[in-house]
């Protein structure tokens, strides 16, 4: 039996289930015990039929989208379109999963300017690639929106005040209210740019198209949008961590350590500050707490020594630092090898609660460009995807502080 064979057999189920629901709750008189026994039934097996006929759609969806990708919605000159069914399919789930993103959606059908959202799958794949290339990505929270509207995400300084122990037969006291306070996160549009693939590959049935666009598409997101979940200003762009963090360290180097690094270095000293610069309460591994850095950063911290020529094993061999875990970002800045006249200031490590950074994301929307780049045998694919981030901590920043390399 077919997809569509199925998912028209758990349908009319559900409608004959139905229909025995109704009959059973207007009959005449109170319902036997028999009758709600019966009822009891029909409820459990329509929960079943739900979740089946979901995920029965959620399959068909996603072969018909593939089957988009390596056609094309229409007949033409190069590619045959797709099937009625898959159109019809296609059309059914932009309709009920339809979110206006608020941007290319100039078409009178969703999908017709602007692509189509991509099925759970293949977002999990191009989310699965964004992770790799993005720190922030895989350690903050993330929050998916249905739509790019602006939202209020509410954060609190509730750091100063506690509980109390009441006496018996006491009066609890009356506490100030934490000042509540919320984090605006907006829309911003990123885009993978395109990834044009050759019509000889699309017509190749055993190249996995599916995973070689989620890999690309992901690829590329996840490195536009680290850069700016790092390092933006706030500004018509994402309020970066390094931006966002309340607290600075400024490094002294690992000259106390080693006898020979100077300011474009950093020492056992500095990591230590930068730790105690972050409240303990978001020092826990609940709130994701952890060191980020560049990855030449990391490889400088394993090269540590002390004055006798011994490496001081600033880098555990699991890979934490003070027993934190160390994560590699290469959005942020690399010690420099040479002094800068006038001084160059070097974001180097960021420290602290990485879960309080909460990224914002609208679904994921594919368009596949099939005339533009005909005459070079190619078809173009852009994803695109809005986003913004913050840190979200009402503390003014203390959950999190930024190492700087003054050199």
């Amino acid at each position: 039996m077919n997809t569509q064979s199925q998912l028209q057999t758990l349908a009319a189920r559900r409608s004959t289930l139905a229909r025995l629901t109704l009959s059973l709750v207007n009959k005449a008189g109170p319902l036997t015990p028999e009758d709600r026994k019966k009822l009891a039934g029909i409820r459990d097996e329509m929960d079943v039929l739900e979740g089946d006929l979901r995920t029965e759609a959620q399959k068909r969806f996603a072969k018909a989208f593939s089957n988009y990708l390596r056609h094309g919605w229409a007949p033409s000159q190069r590619f045959g379109g797709i099937s009625s069914e898959d159109r019809e399919m296609i059309t059914e789930a932009q309709r009920v999963e339809f979110r206006d993103l608020g941007t290319l959606n100039e078409g009178a059908y969703p999908g017709a300017t602007g692509g189509f959202f991509a099925p759970l799958l293949f977002s999990g794949q191009v989310e699965s690639a964004e992770k790799w290339y993005s720190a922030l990505l895989d350690a903050a929270t993330i929050w998916d929106t249905s739509t790019g509207a602006p939202l209020s995400y509410p954060m609190d300084d509730d750091a100063t005040i506690t509980g109390e122990l009441i006496p018996e037969n006491s009066q609890v006291t009356t506490a100030d209210d934490a000042p509540l306070s919320s984090v605006n996160l907006k829309g911003y549009l990123f885009s993978s740019r395109m990834v044009k693939v050759s019509i000889a590959l699309l017509q190749d049935a055993g190249f996995p198209l599916d995973l070689y666009l989620a890999t690309r598409l992901g690829i590329r997101l996840g490195r536009v949008s680290n850069s700016y979940f790092v390092r933006g200003t706030g500004q018509s762009q994402p309020t970066g961590i390094v931006t966002a963090a309340g607290t600075t360290i400024i490094a002294n180097g690992s000259y106390s350590t080693d006898g020979t690094g100077g300011a474009n270095s950093i020492g056992s000293d500095d990591l230590a500050s930068l730790e105690a610069a972050v409240d303990a309460a978001y020092r826990v591994p609940a709130q994701g707490a952890a060191f980020m850095m560049h990855q030449n950063t990391l490889s400088a911290l394993r090269q540590v020594k002390d004055k006798a020529g011994r490496p001081l094993r600033l880098v555990s061999e699991a890979g934490t630092i003070l027993g934190y875990p160390a994560r590699v970002n290469n959005a942020l800045d690399q010690l420099q090898s040479a002094s800068s006249s006038p001084a160059v200031t070097c974001d180097t490590v960021v420290f602290g609660a990485l879960k309080k950074y909460t990224i914002r994301r609208a679904p994921l929307r594919v368009m596949r460009i099939e005339e533009r780049y005909a005459e070079q045998g190619q078809v173009a694919y852009i994803a695109f995807r809005r986003m913004d981030g913050n840190l979200v901590d009402g503390c003014a920043g203390a959950s999190c502080a930024v190492l700087q390399n003054v050199f």
